[in-house]
């Protein structure tokens, strides 16, 4: 994992989530597009859609896990990187979500299905990381 911070800032036209996959990919900010600047596209796809393809002409996949509380029962390995999503903690007048890197250090709590995870890289200037966390996603080779 190579830190790559982000270019581009504003609600809705940010590239936090692109700079966290170029991160993972080890590549310049550059060759990475920017895919989530709509919710759905005309034809009705949404922006994880757009960064499966995208993935997928890379030989990437994308598991997306959503986080109400508690994780799902699966294990992954000590030391993978992964992405983060969850409010910011900067002020706005709209719900901010913001996207970090973090690395899986070891199971946190077995019964509760929690791991440890250590924030490695935010790609904002500030650096102020994430206030709740509402999804990871992590790369997997195809």
């Amino acid at each position: 994992m190579t830190p790559v911070d982000q270019t581009i800032f504003g609600v809705g036209e940010g590239n936090c989530f692109s700079a966290c996959i170029a991160s993972l990919l080890n590549c310049p900010i550059e060759d990475v597009p920017n895919l989530n600047t709509e919710a759905l596209d005309a034809d009705g796809s949404h922006w994880m859609d757009r960064w499966k393809r995208w993935l997928e002409t890379r030989g990437k996949g994308m598991v997306y896990i959503a986080h109400d509380g508690r994780w799902p029962h699966m294990s992954l390995p000590a030391g993978q990187h992964v992405i983060l999503s969850g409010r910011s903690p900067r002020e706005s007048t709209v719900d901010l979500f913001h996207a970090v890197i973090a690395r899986v250090n070891a199971w946190q709590d077995k019964e509760a299905f929690a791991w440890d995870l250590e924030i490695v890289h935010d790609p904002y200037p500030t650096r102020d990381g994430i206030e709740k966390i509402t999804s990871m996603i992590f790369l997997v080779d195809l």
